[in-house]
């Protein structure tokens, strides 16, 4: 029994020894070139490219805000004095426009 494991050991070891070399031989033949006819036309060529990654620019410019200075928004907008602004919502009141509060004269607790 143990000389017929053997014998059977040696045997499976040359069956894939020869297919190895067999599949080998099979896979290094050329293959037959199949092309394909086709009928001249005239169309348009179109190209595209697919590119991955991602877009930098060559110089980059970091932009920054320009330092607030205290009056300088007082002199491009001068703001009323508050006593002006309290007689013209007392004028629109008058009118019967509602102030900035929402009330009209009528409903105004005071």
């Amino acid at each position: 029994m143990k000389k017929f494991f053997k014998i059977l050991m040696w045997v499976i070891i040359g069956v894939i020894f020869i297919g190895t070399f067999v599949y080998l031989y099979i896979n290094s033949q050329k293959k037959e070139a199949v092309y394909e006819l086709v009928n001249p036309t005239i169309e348009t060529i179109e190209r595209t490219t697919v590119l991955t990654g991602k877009i930098e620019p060559r110089d980059q410019i970091d932009i920054k805000p320009q330092s607030y200075q205290p009056g300088e928004d007082e002199e491009l907008f001068p703001m009323e004095s508050s006593a002006a602004l309290e007689d013209a919502d007392k004028e629109d009141c008058a009118e019967g426009e509602a102030p900035e509060g929402g009330e009209t004269p009528e409903t105004s607790v005071e």
